[in-house]
């Protein structure tokens, strides 16, 4: 199955409301019809952005729960050519470690069921687990998971295993690659390395064309996640940090000699608010505006915000990136020279003022009136009056209310009581006593 040139994204888009044990979300599987307001081009349209302003093809998703329906997520991701790999997530592992294996057996059965008839233009594989090593999982409990997969997967899809990039990750990737050489040497064929590696661009290179090379080109590979968050330095140097992971990402996968790299994915799309690390809350290319959202209801009766997205620095470096990649013609309004910092070396810089954008607006083309932070080239002095940043809101949703009338069933009172006619001579009153005088 053709891997090649993954331009991939981590998508998580968790509101800022979200509390794991408390929440009203049940999970974290935002990839369905309750939540299409985040991801489709009817809501906030996270895909479609993602495609037009970053070509991504290739979505990283954690969670995938069978009580809810993909069909439409799927479909849409469908009709913007973006490849979504199905999660077995770490909660199956569990169910195996903890010898409830036919329970485990339905899960998988259902998952795959639900996603194999878009297979493989729109699911190229399925992604078992995540840093299974640091979560107590062993590596039986990942062949486990895969027999059962592979019990119902008519498609014979690949199996990516995404691993830490502890002590270079060498020692988890042997362990897989023996495991299937001696327990499923029918499925060597379909394993796919993934590892999360969150080095320098200048690490990623050395360790993907000396260590792997060396040991491990027989077996295709991609990056399952690679950023930086910015708890404890500055956006902009956590761009500068980003942009060289992302050149050299696409470097590696367009060099001959590296046929076994496919490419990686960006972690993430927005930032998190509920992780208690701090560090991990801060990773994503997008803050979160927690004012001024729109409530939507589940089908359990809760709301869930619709958090506006305000791009930090990394976002316009790599969408100039990708713009100069599909060679589109950028804005042609200036940017300051006072308000740029350097990004990348090959490029002018960016500048340093967030501009505040509700995803919820269809974007338009470079060629119109929105103001974007990104470095643009040099130009002609023209005299033209300076160029004013505006916020763009999008005003609330309409709400119509309709009352609806429901008869009453018409009463009717009983008549009074007919007295008899002793009873109502006996209740006058005697006529007043004459006084005489």
């Amino acid at each position: 199955m053709d891997l090649d040139c993954i331009k991939g994204m981590c998508y998580q888009p968790t509101p800022h409301d979200f509390c794991p044990g408390h929440s009203a979300y049940f999970d974290s599987d935002y990839y369905n019809d309750d939540f299409e307001q985040l991801w489709g081009s009817s809501g906030r349209g996270d895909l479609k952005r993602m495609k037009e302003e970053l070509d991504v093809n290739f979505i990283h998703i954690y969670n995938w729960c069978t009580l809810r329906n993909h069909e439409n997520f799927l479909k849409e991701c469908a009709a913007l050519s973006i490849k979504v790999p199905i999660p077995i997530s770490n909660y199956t592992l569990g169910l195996v470690r903890e010898g409830q294996t036919q329970t485990a057996e339905h899960n998988v059965r259902d998952i795959v069921q639900q996603a194999i008839h878009f297979a493989p233009v729109v699911v190229p594989m399925w992604v078992i687990g995540n840093e299974f090593e640091l979560e107590g999982f062993n590596i039986n409990h990942i062949v486990q998971v895969v027999e059962l997969v592979d019990r119902y997967d008519t498609k014979n899809l690949n199996f990516a295993i995404p691993v830490s990039f502890k002590d270079q990750a060498l020692p988890t990737l042997r362990q897989i690659k023996n495991a299937f050489q001696t327990q499923l040497p029918h499925l060597l064929h379909r394993l796919v390395f993934c590892i999360n590696i969150f080095n320098s661009g200048s690490d990623i290179e050395s360790f993907f064309r000396e260590t792997y090379a060396q040991e491990f080109s027989d077996v295709p590979v991609f990056i399952g996640e690679y950023g930086k968050d910015s708890l404890h330095i500055t956006e902009l140097q956590q761009s500068e940090w980003i942009h060289e992971q992302f050149q050299t990402v696409f470097k590696l996968m367009h060099d001959p000699s590296l046929r076994f790299f496919k490419g990686g994915c960006l972690f993430e799309w927005n930032e998190e608010h509920w992780k208690p690390q701090p560090h991990e809350s801060t990773f994503g290319l997008f803050r979160m505006i927690d004012d001024g959202i729109t409530a939507r209801t589940l089908r359990c009766g809760h709301n869930y915000p619709i958090d506006e997205l305000k791009c930090k620095p990394a976002y316009e470096a790599i969408r100039y990136h990708v713009d100069q990649l599909r060679r589109r013609p950028l804005n042609e309004c200036s940017v300051p020279p006072e308000q740029q910092s350097s990004i990348a070396p090959s490029a002018p810089p960016l500048t340093a003022i967030d501009v505040c954008l509700p995803v919820a607006v269809d974007l338009p083309a470079p060629t119109q009136d929105i103001i974007y932070p990104r470095p643009l080239p040099p130009k002609p002095q023209i005299n033209t009056p300076p160029v004013v940043q505006q916020r763009v809101t999008l005003p609330p949703p309409p709400v119509i209310r309709q009352t609806v009338q429901v008869p009453l069933p018409a009463r009717t009172l009983p008549p009074p009581p007919t007295l008899p006619r002793t009873q109502v001579e006996a209740r006058k009153l005697p006529p007043p006593p004459i006084i005489k005088k």
